[in-house]
């Protein structure tokens, strides 16, 4: 926010996203919800993860996929299994 002669000013960034308004059980009227895609996982964060984690890839890369290629939730997960 900026205040400058007596007004505040605004500056919003990041990508466009428009929907209705929302009704009482909170669902937008109108818009039909994206459908989910399948994450892709880059193989460095797969390879990642397994060395840290002593996993295979293909473990290393369903953890990715459960923590939405979040690495550091998908390492945790591995170590506390």
């Amino acid at each position: 926010m900026i205040k400058q002669a007596g007004s505040e000013s605004y500056q919003v960034s990041g990508t466009k996203s428009e929907r209705g308004p929302t009704t009482e059980t909170g669902v937008s009227e109108g818009v039909e919800p994206e459908p989910k895609r399948e994450l892709e996982i880059p193989m460095e964060d797969a390879a990642l993860v397994a060395s840290q984690t002593g996993v295979d890839i293909e473990t290393a890369k369903e953890a990715l996929r459960s923590s939405e290629g979040d690495l550091a939730a998908a390492i945790l997960k591995l170590r506390q299994t």
